[in-house]
């Protein structure tokens, strides 16, 4: 894994999702997505007890904002849904693999691609480094082209990404499931996003 990706490495993720997403549209499984929309709407109440009144707020209007918006007329696939820098293995500085699957379903595509900008290209001020997100939309775009209704939605879209980790780092913090053997995430990261 790469920990401190450059536009390099951005630019072969974009290029590697976009295969995946063009390969999977002659897959015929179907998964829904566990931790999309009805998820964080019905989770993000269970954590607001454990959190400051005003990020409280802030979380209660996101889900609020994202209930708002639906996105039924972009292309939707088989989505990754998590792929994360610990979750993509390098050869040197060539991606070898992509692992963990565990969050996989049939989505908006978009929203993978949000996800995945949101981890390899957001600084840690939660600011969104131009240089590696340009690389990565870039090479996504060369193998699968954004249509115009994705480009509109594009900022929509960052946000609900960066709204279900930070939902689920927040469940992961303040209600930790029996027997967890992940150690919880940071869940300010995607609140500064």
């Amino acid at each position: 894994s790469v920990m401190e990706p450059n536009a390099n490495h951005c630019a072969q993720i974009g290029e590697i999702l976009a295969e995946m997403h063009l390969a999977g549209q002659t897959y015929e499984g179907r998964m829904k997505n566990l931790r999309g929309p009805e998820w964080w709407t019905s989770t993000a109440p269970e954590v607001y007890p454990f959190m400051a009144p005003a990020d409280a707020e802030l979380l209660r209007n996101e889900v609020h904002f994202q209930s708002q918006h639906r996105f039924d007329k972009l292309p939707v696939g088989a989505i990754h849904a998590d792929l994360f820098r610990d979750n993509v293995l390098f050869d040197g500085e060539r991606v070898g693999g992509l692992i963990d699957f565990y969050f996989a379903c049939n989505d908006v595509l978009l929203y993978d691609v949000a996800i995945t900008l949101n981890d390899w290209c957001v600084q840690d001020d939660g600011d969104i480094d131009p240089v590696r997100a340009k690389a990565m939309l870039q090479a996504y775009n060369a193998v699968r082209p954004f249509s115009d209704a994705e480009a509109n939605a594009w900022g929509v879209m960052l946000r609900a990404a960066a709204l279900r980790f930070w939902t689920s780092r927040l469940y992961d913090l303040h209600k930790p499931r029996p027997a967890e053997m992940n150690k919880p995430k940071d869940p300010a990261h995607f609140q500064r996003v």
